[in-house]
């Protein structure tokens, strides 16, 4: 059957790829991962790798630089007062406009994968979601069937896994190590820092440089939230 693994390099997606390493020379099978412009140099030299080993990788693009500096910076929680609208109206705001993360992700990630099987039109779509972090969702449809082989995988088991399996392939770095966010997305995403809390700890010890723009990022958001926050209180 006509296979496609939704590749994004963390641990999760990891696992997925180690579980399928049958059909990695399959014509069937195929891996997409979406680059966006500004991934870690890290993850880019994992793509490499995983290259050398299957034989259709298929390389996605879009260009999150360009998007936020026409949309704005991606956050977990928008003051609106300093999104585009607000920034148009009102003014102020120590950056470019915020907007919700889910916009920057759809546009940059979601969209340039699903635009992609419209056209691919796999009969099988094969992710690293686990029931842990996010609901279960439709199961098939427009004749793709989406299959979750680590569903109910804990995070544990899937470090443990992958830990004994991917150093065989070169695949495994220290970003896996993470609890969250371990496929690390782009280097400019300044949001989901409620589940990937590790994520600065990470920055702090490999990217010091970015580690200490996102900190004055951070604190100039925050004035911003709270700005908003003391209107409605």
């Amino acid at each position: 059957m006509k296979t496609l693994l939704w590749y994004s390099g963390g641990k999760d997606s990891l696992a997925v790829l180690l579980m399928n390493r049958k059909l990695w020379e399959s014509d069937d099978f195929t891996v997409a991962w979406v680059d966006t412009g500004n991934q870690f140099e890290e993850v880019y030299e994992h793509m490499e790798r995983v290259k050398l080993y299957v034989k259709n990788f298929k390389t996605l693009k879009s260009n999150t630089i360009d998007w936020q500096l026409r949309h704005g910076r991606p956050v977990d929680l928008v003051p609106t007062s300093f999104d585009k609208t607000g920034k148009y109206i009102y003014g102020g705001g120590h950056y470019s406009p915020y907007v919700s993360r889910w916009e920057c992700c759809k546009a940059n990630i979601w969209n340039p994968m699903a635009e992609f099987m419209n056209v691919f039109k796999p009969e099988v779509i094969i992710r690293g979601d686990r029931r842990e972090e996010r609901a279960e969702g439709i199961k098939e449809a427009n004749g793709m069937k989406l299959r979750l082989p680590i569903f109910d995988w804990s995070q544990k088991a899937v470090y443990s896994y992958i830990v004994a399996e991917a150093p065989k392939y070169g695949f495994l770095q220290p970003r896996h190590a993470l609890e969250e966010g371990s496929s690390l997305d782009c280097m400019s995403c300044t949001a989901y820092n409620c589940e990937h809390k590790c994520r600065m700890e990470y920055l702090k010890q490999f990217h010091p440089g970015l580690y200490e723009a996102n900190r004055k990022f951070f604190e100039r958001y925050r004035e911003d939230v709270f700005h908003d926050l003391k209107e409605l209180l």
